[in-house]
């Protein structure tokens, strides 16, 4: 059980520390896309480092997080208790002792709760892969946080089968990408055979499609039958004798 001190020295680090980014793998198609690419070597000055922060009053980035951001905090920390209840736990005890640094982890957890939401809507077969990594990837930032702050002899024990699991889970993922970018090809491939098949018969089909079309536009249209002249009584005028 850890005390006060040491949970606000982990979220502490938790909200800085540069790892990877959150729950995400490049999809099949944008990897097959990359495949022959020259890599660029990586610069000295592209090398991860914790952003610092401008100094500002206390409350002011809840106040401007609550103006500009899509998921309210609440929501955010709702989504943390339900499927990382030891950060929830966290963020609690950092709230009252640090706001700046409670300030840069919701905005994180935010963002990766509006983009999993996103995900929910549009793409719901990916939904629960990347919803298991990003609990997987909030577990081993959390272990890399403990241990950068106690030191704990068992930190490989501890993190080894949480990697493992990552990778499995980010393996099923672009399984699942590559098999929807398989049934892609194949919708193209089939288009491409209609298209490509009997040519001049298809052309000789659009012409005449284009010549009806013409032809229906250019018809005139039928005035609507007038209705017989309304009843010269009504008008207060009687027939002639």
């Amino acid at each position: 059980m850890i005390s006060r001190l040491q949970s606000f020295a982990l979220l502490a680090l938790f909200a800085a520390v540069a790892l990877p980014a959150l729950a995400e793998v490049p999809r099949a198609d944008r990897r097959m896309a990359q495949v022959g690419s020259p890599a660029k070597p990586a610069s000295a000055s592209a090398r991860p480092t914790a952003a610092k922060s401008p100094s500002r009053q206390p409350g002011e980035e809840s106040k401007a997080a609550g103006t500009t951001g899509k998921v309210s905090e609440a929501v955010s920390l709702a989504f943390a208790r339900e499927h990382h209840p030891e950060l929830a736990q966290l963020l609690d005890t950092l709230r009252g002792m640090d706001r700046r640094h409670f300030d840069d982890a919701l905005r994180d957890l935010s963002r990766d709760v509006e983009r999993l939401m996103r995900m929910r809507d549009r793409e719901p077969d990916r939904y629960p892969l990347s919803l298991e990594l990003w609990k997987l990837e909030s577990r081993i930032r959390l272990e890399v946080a403990r241990y950068s702050t106690t030191g704990n002899d068992d930190f490989q024990t501890r993190l080894k089968p949480l990697i493992d699991q990552r990778r499995e889970a980010r393996v099923k993922l672009l399984q699942l990408d590559r098999s929807k970018a398989v049934e892609r090809l194949s919708r193209i491939d089939e288009q491409l055979t209609l298209l490509q098949s009997e040519p001049d018969k298809q052309t000789v089909h659009e012409i005449s499609l284009l010549r009806k079309s013409v032809a229906a536009k250019a018809r005139p249209r039928t005035a609507p039958s007038r209705k017989p002249a309304a009843d010269q009584t009504k008008t207060g005028t009687s027939p002639p004798h």
